[in-house]
């Protein structure tokens, strides 16, 4: 059997209270593995701890129990320095990339930074590699100049990917990636990543709430709620009949969803 690249087992992350709100169990026993190359979906309801789940696979906050082994590697056990250069094999995408790109920093100097950061590339050889990038995300060298604001909702997601993308990572954690743009360019935005993943052998764990974008994005599906997961199914199995009532709950709350297409 093929080792994932990335496996959770009983993940359990625990917000403390604070003031007035109590403590709150945002996700609870969470277990599932991705290999290298595939795309999980993600699914549930607005608050089911979906990007809690992102964000403590990807060792970003503290989970308070389970194992998260990424490569054959505990990332638990890393102290920072080694948890640093691994993640430059792991990266994140955002909903809204006004909040994750640095409003004063140019397009260039955004792209440029994780090549820094990660002692990948310097000088020349990084202006070279951040042209490339921008490129292979649709953007032209003219972008390289201007500051986030002056882009577009899509152009600004373009630029969090190819930062994204800069490290080489081998698994990109989409979190809502796309669910802040219009249809039109969340098409170009999903086409864009198809054709990534499929050219650089990306794993993607693509979380959503909505499930029309789920059989065209993932070969499985993972269904959240309350902070568990109640489902993991085949997208095929998926939509012919889910298992869990919530997840069939998901379905009948989606007015047309496309058929599953049967091998």
């Amino acid at each position: 059997m093929t080792t994932p690249l990335l496996a959770v087992r009983d993940l359990a992350v625990r917000y403390p209270a604070r003031g007035a709100r109590p403590a709150t169990q945002a996700i609870d026993g969470i277990t599932f593995e991705i290999a290298a190359g595939e795309t999980l979906a993600l699914v549930g309801g607005s608050g089911c701890g979906k990007s809690t789940v992102a964000r403590a696979a990807l060792r970003l906050l503290e989970p308070d129990a389970g194992r998260i082994v990424f490569a054959g590697i505990d990332i638990g056990t890393l102290a920072a320095g080694p948890l640093r250069a691994l993640r430059r094999r792991m990266q994140l995408v955002m909903q809204d990339a006004s909040t994750a790109l640095t409003p004063w920093m140019t397009v260039g100097a955004l792209v440029a930074e994780p090549l820094e950061i990660h002692n990948i590339a310097v000088g020349a050889a990084a202006d070279h590699a951040v042209r490339l990038l921008i490129d292979d995300v649709g953007l032209g060298a003219e972008f390289l100049e201007r500051l986030p604001h002056e882009l577009s909702g899509g152009q600004r997601q373009r630029v969090a990917i190819a930062r994204a993308l800069a490290s080489g990572p081998e698994l990109l954690v989409l979190d809502e990636a796309v669910s802040a743009l219009d249809v039109v360019v969340q098409h170009e935005i999903l086409t864009l990543l198809e054709r990534l993943q499929r050219d650089r052998g990306l794993a993607c764990l693509f979380i959503t709430h909505n499930l029309a974008l789920v059989q065209r994005m993932a070969s499985r599906v993972a269904v959240m709620q309350g902070g568990r997961l109640v489902e993991t199914a085949s997208t095929v199995e998926f939509f012919l009949g889910p298992a869990h009532p919530y997840s069939r709950e998901l379905l009948d709350a989606v007015p047309s969803y496309p058929q599953p297409i049967i091998p």
